[in-house]
């Protein structure tokens, strides 16, 4: 599968969202603001599909895979092991044509 590109006006938000996250001094699109992967859950505002990954990073979305817009996530928290790691298919490959970091990085952020 040929891989898409964010062009400039996919990676503008649909609607921007500016959080203030908790020390009031730096400002971003994702309520995370550091430099680890997190586990994030995103729902898209025009079709209202939602969705987790276990791929989300400060400031950077995931595109949704109806609408074709990105989208941020709405919550982040630290990953945390699984105590049933049998729930994970850790073969389920990572849709990277549809990650802002993949494509900014220009290969897989998992």
């Amino acid at each position: 599968m040929p891989r898409r590109s964010l062009t400039p006006a996919l990676l503008r938000p649909s609607a921007t969202r500016i959080i203030v996250v908790a020390s009031g001094s730096k400002k971003g699109l994702t309520p995370y603001q550091g430099p680890n992967r997190m586990f994030g859950k995103f729902r898209c505002p025009k079709c209202r599909r939602g969705w987790q990954s276990g791929n989300s990073w400060a400031n950077t979305g995931q595109m949704c895979k109806r609408c074709d817009i990105l989208v941020y996530p709405q919550s982040q928290r630290p990953l945390q092991k699984m105590e049933d790691d049998n729930l994970i298919d850790k073969n389920k490959p990572h849709p990277e044509e549809l990650c802002e970091m993949c494509q900014k990085l220009g290969y897989s952020c998992r």
